[in-house]
C-alpha cells in the first residue's frame, strides 16, 4: 500500500509540474510572441531542453539500499513560523511545492524505514530567544526529546556556540556526504570551523532558494526610458553597481504632491534598510573568513578601502531622492509592484503568488538579475541568502546518530531531486518569469550563492553585517564605524572561537 501511495503521489507531482510549466508560457496577446519557449539558450548542435530535462540531474546518495531502521522515529524541533513551507505537508493539494515536500518526506520514510516527527516552536527573528530557551531547557533536562534541530540560521549559530549541537564531522557512523551536490560547497566550506562542522544546509532547506537576494526591474520602464536591458548586461557580465546607479538616476516623482520624498512617490530604487549588506557580499567581500591556518578571523575586507568606497557610494546613492529605503519591507516592494519604481532590491520570493506583494499579478512585465558586481574587474556574481533560511543540527545528546544522519542525507537528496526543481525550475524560472533570458538570470543568481559566518553568527557578533547596512543607509563614514566595530568584533569572535574549543 505504501509503495502504491508513493507511485500515485509521484505521478501527481510530475503532472502538476508539467501543468504549471504549460500555464506559465506567454499568451498570444503578450509581446515577444515569436520568442522561443524558456531556455532557448542551447549551444549549437544541441536540442532545446524540455521542462523535465531542465531539472537537476538525478543523483543518488551513498546510503545503502538495504538500510532499514524498523520504522523508528526521528524527531525534529523546527521553527514553525518559517516564512515559506519547508518541513512537511499534510497531503497533495495541487501546489507543486507543497506536493514536492509531501513526496520528499514519503520517500525518506519509505527508503529508510523511519517515521519523521515534527514538533514546532516559534523561532523567527522575533521569537529566537524563546526557541533557544526551549532548546536549552530540553538539553539541561537531559530529555533527548529531539534528534534534529531545524532553526532560523542565526538561531542555529547560537545553538552551535552554546555547545548544544553535535560535531557532524566527528560522527563515526554518519551518512552525510558533503561531496554530494545537495550540500553546496560554499556552505560546507563556511560551516567547517577548524576540522569541525556543527550545522549544514543546502537543498534540504527550501528557504535557501526563496531568500536569495536579487534585483527586480520594470521591463516596461526600461523600454520606455530607452535604457539597456539589465538581463542582457547580466548575461554578458557587464551588470555593475555603477550601471545600476546611473540607470536609476533622475526618476523621482512626487506623485502625491505633498512636497516631500516618501511612500506614494515614484523612485529609481526601493530597498529595505538592512538589505544593503547584500551589496557588500555581491562585491566579493566576506565578513568572517579564515587565515592560512584555517583559523577564523575578521576578514581584511571589513576595514578595507574597497568596503569604505562601497559604503560611500551606496550612502551617496541612497541619499538621493531617487532611492526609497526604510524599515517597512511591505512599503518597499509595494511601490515596485504598483509600477512606481524601476528597481526593487529584495529577496527572490516577492514574486511568489503566495507573497502579499502582488508582484506575480502585476500589470507590467518585470525581470530579475543578480545584485550587481562591484565593478567591471569582477568576473562573477555573488548572491547573499537572507537570514531566514534553515540550518540543520544534530542535538549533542542524540543517541541515534546513524539514523539521524541518514535522514538528513536522504532529505537533502530528495530535496535536490524534488523540492528544488519544484521551486527553482517551475516556480522561479517558469511561473515567476515568462521569458527565457530571465530564466537564465535565475541561474546566475543561484549559482552565485555564498554563505558567511558573520551572518550566521550575527547574534554572537553584534550583527556586524547589519551595522554596515545601517551605516550606508544613514550616510555615515564606514572608515570611522569599522575602526571602532572591528575591535568589538575581534573580541566577540575570540569568545566565539573559544566556545568551540
Amino acid at each position: 500500500m505504501k509503495t502504491q501511495l508513493r507511485i500515485v503521489c509521484m505521478m501527481l507531482v510530475v503532472l502538476m509540474c508539467i501543468t504549471a510549466v504549460a500555464c506559465a508560457q506567454p499568451s498570444d496577446d503578450t509581446e515577444d510572441t515569436t520568442t522561443a519557449a524558456p531556455f532557448d539558450n542551447t549551444p549549437s548542435g544541441e536540442t532545446e531542453s524540455s521542462p523535465a530535462e531542465t531539472q537537476p540531474d538525478s543523483v543518488s546518495s551513498s546510503i545503502p539500499d538495504e538500510l532499514d531502521f524498523g520504522n523508528d522515529t526521528v524527531t525534529f524541533l523546527y521553527w514553525d513560523d518559517v516564512e515559506r513551507a519547508e518541513f512537511f505537508a499534510d497531503g497533495i493539494t495541487g501546489d507543486n511545492v507543497n506536493d514536492a515536500i509531501y513526496q520528499r518526506n514519503i520517500n525518506v520514510e519509505e527508503n529508510l524505514g523511519v517515521t519523521l516527527k515534527y514538533i514546532g516552536e516559534p523561532g523567527n527573528v522575533n521569537n529566537s530567544d524563546g526557541f533557544l530557551k526551549h532548546v536549552q531547557n530540553s538539553f539541561n533536562a537531559g530529555e533527548r526529546e529531539y534528534d534534529i534541530l531545524a532553526s532560523h540560521s542565526r538561531t542555529g549559530g547560537v545553538v552551535a556556540a552554546a555547545g548544544m549541537a553535535m560535531d557532524l564531522a566527528d560522527i563515526d557512523d554518519s551518512y552525510i556526504d558533503t561531496s554530494k551536490p545537495w550540500w553546496p560547497s560554499s556552505m560546507v566550506d563556511t560551516a567547517t570551523i577548524g576540522d569541525k562542522m556543527y550545522f549544514i544546509s543546502g537543498d534540504i532547506s527550501t528557504n535557501t532558494l526563496h531568500f536569495m537576494y536579487g534585483v527586480y526591474y520594470n521591463m516596461d520602464m526600461i523600454t520606455n526610458l530607452g535604457l539597456e536591458d539589465p538581463t542582457d548586461l547580466a548575461l554578458s557580465y557587464d551588470w555593475t553597481l555603477d550601471k545600476m546607479i546611473a540607470m536609476s538616476a533622475n526618476l523621482y516623482q512626487d506623485l502625491n504632491n505633498d512636497g516631500k520624498k516618501g511612500y506614494g512617490d515614484a523612485f529609481g530604487l526601493t530597498t529595505l534598510y538592512y538589505h544593503a549588506d547584500s551589496f557588500y557580499s555581491a562585491a566579493g567581500m566576506s565578513w568572517i573568513d579564515k587565515d592560512a591556518n584555517g583559523e577564523l578571523r575578521v576578514s581584511p575586507d571589513y576595514t578595507s578601502e574597497k568596503a569604505i568606497n562601497l559604503a560611500e557610494k551606496l550612502a551617496a546613492w541612497f541619499g538621493t531622492s531617487d532611492c526609497y529605503t526604510e524599515n517597512n519591507n511591505k512599503n518597499t516592494y509595494t511601490i515596485f509592484a504598483d509600477g512606481n519604481s524601476l528597481f526593487a532590491q529584495n529577496r527572490i520570493y516577492i514574486a511568489d503568488s503566495a507573497h502579499d506583494s502582488g508582484l506575480n499579478s502585476a500589470d507590467f512585465k518585470y525581470g530579475v538579475v543578480p545584485v550587481p558586481m562591484y565593478d567591471e574587474n569582477q568576473d562573477e556574481y555573488y548572491t547573499t541568502v537572507g537570514n531566514p533560511f534553515t540550518l540543520y543540527e544534530v542535538m549533542v545528546n542524540c543517541d541515534k546518530t546513524e539514523m539521524t544522519t541518514a535522514v538528513l542525507e536522504c532529505l537533502a537528496e530528495q530535496g535536490y531531486n524534488l523540492t528544488t526543481p519544484a521551486i527553482f525550475e517551475v516556480n522561479m524560472k517558469y511561473k515567476y518569469s515568462l521569458y527565457d533570458k530571465t530564466a537564465q538570470a535565475f541561474d546566475l543568481i543561484r549559482n552565485g550563492i555564498v554563505f558567511d559566518l558573520g551572518r550566521i553568527f550575527g547574534e554572537n557578533l553584534n550583527k556586524m553585517s547589519e551595522v554596515y547596512s545601517r551605516t550606508c543607509i544613514e550616510g555615515q563614514s564606514w572608515a570611522t564605524a569599522a575602526a571602532s566595530q572591528s575591535r568589538v568584533i575581534e573580541r566577540l569572535l575570540n569568545n566565539l572561537v573559544e566556545s568551540f574549543e
